[in-house]
């Protein structure tokens, strides 16, 4: 049986700008440390082989806390480590994977074109390429021929089955099929996909250990692929510390603050977000015509135990549309202008019209627009 740990995208010394400043420096500590958490798991569990499928980290820039724990964890490790370098992190001549610090247990792909790696005492070969800048149009199989019917075929790649026209190295799960791969270790889809199996090929993503934004949301982690008589099995082990959610709630009828943050308390609570999370939360529904919500300050309120609490806003202003419909003043004349947009335009028109119907209406009610 073949133990492999197969991970990507950690995306060390991510900047986190979004974040304030001590934040954001936690968070880069947090993705050192996960990192460390994956190595010490493969060292436990005696894996033969860890695969990096490229963007381990964010830019070419590496801190010097950062390459002393790369090569301190690749060290401790007893089994091969092979990296296929990806956009973020391409092997140039000035990048870390060149710069001849890294453990002589570790196997770096260092062209475009491809190249393999033999481990005899496994039975194994790993095939693969690296990104040499941000783009990679080429074909990644083109130039493999034929795999060994002796040895377990791998294929260790930053790239991307979403599409043949992308720019991050295109595959196709059944052309990897179709060349006799037992198992594809990809990289580069930070939310995993279903692993794809065609015949005795499994095409996989681990996605992201650790989730850097709410584009990458629950928990992260990495894959333990067993292999064992042409037979391929998988299990996602998390490794995050936080997650990103994100969480719509329908707050139709409120008319104040205090009402709209009870409802996020509650949402919280059933939940379970805790001190782990950064919740997003999206306000929807109808609410009162001369209310709109402070979203800085229910963040703010309603925060509590989170990690992070954002709270955006798109709701819309509750009114008689019956009435205003048929209202031959300069109401009606002003609703039935904003109405459509409202119903069909884009997301930003929408917010633009119902707030523009909220101060018209307003101020041709006499009451305060701000």
């Amino acid at each position: 049986m073949l133990k492999i740990f197969h991970t990507a995208d950690l995306h060390l010394d991510s900047p986190f700008s979004s974040l304030p400043t001590a934040k954001s420096e936690e968070r880069r500590e947090g993705l050192r440390r996960t990192f460390m958490k994956m190595m010490e798991y493969a060292a436990r569990e005696a894996v033969d082989l860890i695969l990096i499928s490229g963007d381990l980290f964010d830019c070419s820039y590496i801190s010097r806390d950062t390459s002393q724990i790369l090569s301190k964890c690749f060290g401790a490790v007893s089994c091969p480590v092979v990296i296929s370098p990806g956009n973020h992190d391409p092997y140039t001549p000035g990048s870390i994977y060149a710069s001849g610090i890294l453990p002589g247990n570790v196997y770096i792909f260092k062209t475009e074109s491809p190249s393999k790696f033999d481990f005899p005492g496994l039975g194994v070969r790993v095939w693969g390429s690296a990104f040499t800048r941000e783009r990679y149009d080429g074909s990644v199989l083109a130039s493999i021929f034929s795999l060994p019917e002796d040895r377990i075929n791998i294929l260790c790649q930053h790239g991307d089955t979403r599409s043949p026209l992308s720019h991050h190295a295109p595959l196709s799960p059944r052309d990897i099929a179709y060349k006799g791969f037992t198992y594809a270790a990809l990289g580069h889809v930070h939310v995993a996909p279903d692993p794809v199996v065609i015949g005795e090929t499994t095409v996989a993503y681990p996605g992201c250990p650790e989730g850097r934004s709410f584009d990458e949301p629950d928990f992260g982690g990495a894959l333990l692929v067993t292999i064992e008589d042409k037979k391929t099995r998988l299990e996602k082990i998390r490794f995050a510390e936080r997650r990103y959610m994100v969480e719509q709630l329908d707050v139709t009828g409120a008319d104040n603050d205090s009402f709209v943050a009870g409802k996020i308390r509650e949402l919280i609570r059933e939940k379970g977000y805790s001190g782990d999370t950064a919740l997003r939360i999206i306000l929807v529904g109808e609410v009162s015509l001369g209310y709109k919500p402070n979203t800085d300050a229910l963040a703010a309120d309603c925060a509590g135990e989170l990690y992070l609490l954002e709270v955006r806003e798109r709701t819309l202003p509750c009114f008689d549309a019956g009435y205003l419909e048929d209202d031959l003043s300069l109401r009606g004349v002003l609703y039935r202008v904003l109405a459509e947009k409202m119903r069909q335009g884009s997301e930003y028109d929408r917010q633009v019209a119902a707030a523009a119907l909220r101060y018209g209406l307003a101020a041709l009610d006499g009451r305060p627009v701000v």
